[in-house]
């Protein structure tokens, strides 16, 4: 059986690429203002993470502690993510 996400449900994720919770029904909108309190940020359209797992960023890409993937950070948040990353920082 396979089963297909509807329109504005997401997946959370947490280390080593173990899904957390599936087919959550709010949009990435919702979620990043939500979890924005907790030191989460949007990186892209469709991308989520947790600032506490940041591990290093290059232009165009993010790679977090404990996965392997690497994330796509688009131009239209990167100022955003860049200054949340300085305030974390102290610069």
């Amino acid at each position: 059986m396979t089963l297909q996400s509807q329109k504005n449900c997401v997946h959370i994720y947490g280390k080593n690429n173990e899904l957390l919770k599936k087919d959550i029904c709010k949009s990435i909108i919702e979620l990043d203002k939500q979890l924005g309190v907790y030191n989460f940020k949007k990186i892209s359209q469709s991308t989520i993470i947790n600032m506490e797992h940041f591990k290093e960023r290059d232009n165009i890409n993010i790679s977090l502690f404990d996965t392997k993937e690497s994330f796509i950070i688009t131009d239209k948040e990167k100022r955003g993510f860049v200054s949340k990353l300085r305030n974390k920082l102290g610069f």
